[in-house]
């Protein structure tokens, strides 16, 4: 029963606001939508097409610009990614 009640809050407590403030929640979908047309091309694949990675780089220098900061150039090695590996299999 407990856990019945505890979905219907968390129902109310994501309809609620949709129903009151629809533009706001329409902005945060957009942002979210957004965020997914950023991630996708440029962190979840490995390998870019050229224009694309230059395209990445330009404005990964105009941040650093903008930012005061510096890429960490540190090479990746095969010993790294095993390590990766073995966490995400733990």
């Amino acid at each position: 029963m407990l856990h019945l009640v505890f979905f219907g809050i968390s129902v109310a407590l994501v309809f609620v606001p949709l129903i009151q403030e629809p533009k706001v929640n329409a902005i945060g979908m957009g942002c979210i939508a957004l965020s997914a047309i950023v991630f996708y091309p440029f962190v979840y694949f490995k390998t870019l097409p050229k224009w694309l990675d230059a395209f990445n780089e330009q404005t990964t220098k105009v941040a650093e610009f903008i930012f005061s900061s510096r890429r960490d150039l540190k090479k990746i090695t095969d010993a790294d990614d095993k390590m990766e590996e073995r966490k995400t299999k733990l």
